[in-house]
């Protein structure tokens, strides 16, 4: 396991923050591990989790603590526009990340690595942490705030429902039909229970570190050809919302 002692070289002892700089891995979308998983290896998956926590603490400077729902480490922020904003940068580094009472939510599994999965999981919160906490200014954040409170009053932010069902499963189909009529647009077939994949014909592009464009009111994880969009089937049964929001931002990118 990692300590802030445990990593000494020729010129002395290198701390646990300088472990977690650097890109992330990109391409898949790293997801939690399952209860399934977690329940046959408890003792592995405390393991994962204790490291998760030591290395946010260390390098994010942040608060972190098993969630209550298996497969999730839940992070303090400072206020709940810190925690919308993580949400959105986190996601758009391919790492599931949920938004619950003022707080963001990471995935861990029985399956994470050190040098990998948990690599990123931390490498991520820090980046981000850090760019809300030294990058931008009081003003900035009030105007983050400001942004989210109006988008919020227009269009409530949509996340993906994150535990799997039957019922979720019978509502893929419906809501899939509803973004293409609504895009012209194919969804794609993809490994992701919680996330409907849509083909674009070009790539959306969106710097995360800047508050999100109007309209976009969901997280998006990026890809070269497809993008992937937030299924929930319990707050948008139909899939009404979804298809709007995803409108809209095509007809922004055009």
């Amino acid at each position: 396991m990692w300590t802030a002692t445990s990593h000494g070289t020729a010129s002395g002892t290198r701390s646990v923050t300088s472990l977690w700089q650097g890109a992330p891995a990109q391409g898949k979308l790293l997801e939690r591990g399952t209860p399934e998983q977690i329940l046959a290896e408890p003792v592995r998956y405390a393991e994962v989790c204790e490291e998760i926590v030591r290395g946010i603490e260390l390098a994010a400077r942040s608060k972190a603590t098993p969630s209550s729902s298996p497969g999730w480490m839940r992070v303090q922020c400072s206020n709940h526009t810190m925690a919308e904003w993580l949400l959105r940068a986190i996601t758009m580094e391919n790492i599931s990340v949920r938004l619950e009472e003022g707080e963001i939510l990471l995935p861990a599994g029985t399956a994470f690595r050190v040098e990998k999965e948990i690599k990123n999981v931390i490498t991520v919160t820090a980046k981000t942490t850090h760019y809300w906490c030294g990058r931008l200014i009081r003003l900035q954040q009030i105007g983050v705030a400001n942004l989210f409170y109006q988008l919020g009053s227009e269009a409530p932010l949509l996340q993906p429902v994150w535990e799997a069902s039957a019922e979720i499963a019978d509502a893929r189909e419906r809501i899939e039909r509803a973004l293409e009529d609504a895009t012209g647009l194919r969804t794609t077939k993809n490994s992701y229970a919680n996330w409907i994949g849509l083909e674009l014909r070009r790539h959306l592009a969106s710097d995360h570190h800047n508050a999100p464009p109007r309209g976009r009111q969901y997280p998006l994880p990026p890809r070269r050809d497809r993008d992937l969009s937030p299924l929930n089937p319990i707050t948008d049964p139909d899939g009404a919302r979804l298809a709007h929001s995803v409108s809209e931002l095509l007809a922004r990118d055009a």
